[in-house]
């Protein structure tokens, strides 16, 4: 439901009603101010599930890794890695992707013990 601006249930409104409900809505000063934040998120949320596929192409378990877009072009990754050899190909393989301009890590190593 948090991708929708709008939903209406047609079975408790006639079709003109929900008609002009679109329409007024459309029109709304608000509503056009907030497409425009509604674009910007929807950019951060394609490129956070880019990252997510190349993760996944690559074997990254999505268990122990976690990939947010705070800003445009900007990925925060978190999770747990097994050596530094492997936190650093997980940073090579989120740089890669079309749109990644930075990499930001929280990414910690395992202790052997938990290996």
């Amino acid at each position: 439901m948090s991708l929708f601006d709008l939903v209406i249930s047609t079975e408790k409104m006639s079709l003109p009603s929900v008609a002009n409900v679109i329409v007024e809505t459309a029109q709304n000063q608000e509503m056009k101010t907030c497409s425009l934040t509604a674009l910007d998120a929807m950019d951060r949320l394609s490129l956070e599930k880019k990252i997510e596929a190349a993760l996944l192409r690559n074997s990254f378990n999505p268990l122990y890794i976690h990939v947010t877009v705070p800003d445009k072009g900007v990925a925060l990754v978190r999770g747990l890695s097994d050596s530094d050899d492997e936190r650093d190909r997980l940073q090579a393989i989120i740089r890669a992707v079309d749109g990644v301009r930075e990499v930001r890590g929280e990414v910690s190593v395992r202790p052997a013990s938990l290996i």
